[in-house]
């Protein structure tokens, strides 16, 4: 997976994949490595300790049969 990045992943280099104007999902739970964690810091974003903490997003959440569920993250174009 790294090699697609030029063989080494680190904050820097995140950072400028994101600063280029591209997109970024980070997805993490309790033992979320330091790197995840200082990614994610840089850009604004904390990890909770609780495991049952969910991510709720009341901009782009997907319309399911669930309704009023903001936790299943709509997106499109992954690759």
């Amino acid at each position: 997976m790294t090699e697609r990045f030029g063989g080494s992943l680190d904050v820097a280099a995140v950072l400028d994949f994101v600063d280029s104007g591209k997109d970024l999902i980070i997805a993490a739970d309790a033992s979320a490595s330091d790197l995840i964690r200082s990614i994610a810091a840089e850009c604004g974003v904390d990890f909770d300790e609780d495991p049952s903490a969910v991510v709720i997003d009341h901009g782009s959440y997907a319309v399911s049969g669930t309704e009023g569920d903001h936790t299943l993250i709509a997106a499109g174009d992954f690759i």
